[in-house]
């Protein structure tokens, strides 16, 4: 072999090198599912989903009901293939979405995703696990609705994922005792937290600057301790200005967030701070403190 034929040969190992990496690459990008998963194995094929696709699952299982509407309804808002549920299940891959409870040494909160040509099948020892496992089916549609075909039919990449929590408490604080937050954030916020396999709602409802929980023995904590006539909008106490803040949670409020949380396998733990931090109730009842105030 000559140097010619040499170089010819080196230039296309490493432009086949440069594809490859590229290929990877790109489907990496296009796979980004956060959290990364314990294992990926890409398939050969697609699985096409459109309206005739299926949600199958067992109805001995009421919480396998409310994952499967869960997972027809996201489909649809995130694509606009409307797809429908049936409790009659098979023992096969078919050209269907099929949930399935079943032993595994995966945890509680582990699953396993099967997609290939003939369907997607998730498995889980718990309800907990294939609703992780739908958050990851979520993650495999395209973001951009321009993908799907005439709103008709998707392609997702045939693959084998194999995950399982690394921690157990995953979870993210929100401090409304600073700023109030509509329950509708709340919604939202935890939304997200789903998303991203996370089940720990921190909510931070009392500081010096606000008390967010009724509490109907004390009316006043949030009659006058949920209300402030000024904000501190920047770090330092001088970036004071004159815009009134304030807003609390009814006890309806509360059991409506919990449970909503708890539909998405969160849960949902409190911050109530005392004796410290609660500037916001010694306000309203000053009597309780050891000065007697002016606060």
């Amino acid at each position: 072999m000559n140097n010619l034929s040499i170089r010819i040969f080196f230039a296309i190992l490493l432009l086949c090198k440069f594809c490859i990496n590229d290929l990877f690459a790109q489907q990496n990008q296009e796979l980004a599912i956060i959290p990364k998963p314990l294992q990926i194995k890409y398939q050969a094929g697609e699985f096409t989903l459109n309206a005739k696709t299926i949600i199958r699952f067992d109805n001995k299982y009421h919480e396998l009901q409310l994952l499967a509407d869960m997972l027809t309804q996201g489909i649809r808002q995130r694509t606009g293939i409307q797809t429908r549920t049936s409790t009659t299940e098979t023992n096969r891959l078919t050209s269907d979405i099929t949930l399935r409870l079943i032993p595994d040494t995966l945890g509680g909160e582990g699953y396993r995703l099967l997609v290939g040509p003939q369907g997607i099948e998730a498995r889980a020892s718990q309800p907990n696990g294939l609703f992780y496992a739908i958050q990851t089916i979520f993650q495999l549609l395209p973001v951009n609705q321009s993908l799907v075909t005439n709103h008709t039919a998707i392609d997702i990449p045939a693959l084998e994922i194999t995950d399982k929590p690394r921690f157990g408490w995953r979870g993210l604080m929100l401090d409304v005792g600073r700023y109030f937050y509509s329950v509708d954030y709340i919604k939202k916020f935890i939304d997200y937290l789903a998303m991203h396999k996370m089940n720990i709602f921190h909510w931070h409802l009392v500081e010096d600057f606000g008390w967010r929980i009724e509490i109907k023995k004390y009316p006043k904590l949030t009659e006058v301790g949920a209300w402030r006539r000024n904000t501190n909008f920047q770090r330092g106490s001088f970036f004071i200005d004159s815009n009134p803040h304030g807003g609390y949670y009814t006890q309806d409020d509360i059991r409506e967030v919990v449970a909503y949380a708890q539909a998405r396998y969160v849960t949902v733990v409190p911050e109530i701070e005392l004796p410290g931090h609660v500037l916001s109730a010694l306000v309203a009842y000053p009597e309780l403190s050891c000065t007697g105030g002016p606060f």
